[in-house]
């Protein structure tokens, strides 16, 4: 379907219409809620984010754990999406993604996990801990290609302004400060 700018604003929409009436015609034999999606909005809505953050040098970075359909991040990995990984499944699922920038995030990573992220070069690894860290680089020292590498910090003291308390306390997300 053609994006919104190459048509009239009504014409459009009547288009959008019949394309989600055709794609809903059966779904009532569905007896369990249902995502629906427009691949075409979604890809639209995503270039016209990276277009804007592209500007200030900043990139975008899809979850995929908020977004495991299979389809939408294939369709997203081809307009050359930045993705968010944080399991082995999710890894999979971004698979070989020439061009598309991979982060791995999130506390609890596996000796295994960070490896195959190591092997599969991906671009960006958020360290949550020393013990992350240790096993990053003897990954990276078996010639793999070098990842940047984000550490998280728990900072020590809390900040007094802010309406959500994150730091000052234990936490599985980052290391502490004094580490």
């Amino acid at each position: 379907m053609p994006g919104r700018e190459e048509m009239p604003a009504a014409a459009w929409l009547n288009r959008l219409a019949e394309d989600w009436n055709r794609r809903l015609a059966g779904i009532g034999r569905i007896r369990t809620p249902a995502y629906v999606y427009s691949q075409d909005s979604l890809l639209d809505r995503l270039t016209a984010l990276q277009n804007s953050f592209a500007q200030h040098r900043m990139r975008v970075l899809v979850s995929v754990k908020a977004n495991p359909n299979p389809m939408l991040i294939k369709a997203m990995l081809g307009e050359k999406a930045g993705m968010d990984v944080a399991s082995s499944k999710e890894l999979k699922l971004v698979g070989d993604s020439e061009g598309s920038f991979i982060s791995l995030v999130g506390p609890g990573k596996s000796a295994g996990l960070i490896r195959a992220a190591a092997r599969m070069r991906i671009d960006q690894v958020v360290v949550e801990s020393m013990r992350d860290l240790t096993i990053l680089a003897r990954s990276l020292g078996r010639g793999f290609e070098r990842p940047a590498i984000l550490l998280r910090v728990n900072p020590a003291g809390q900040a007094t302004d802010a309406n959500e308390v994150m730091g000052g306390r234990a936490s599985q997300f980052g290391t502490d400060e004094e580490d």
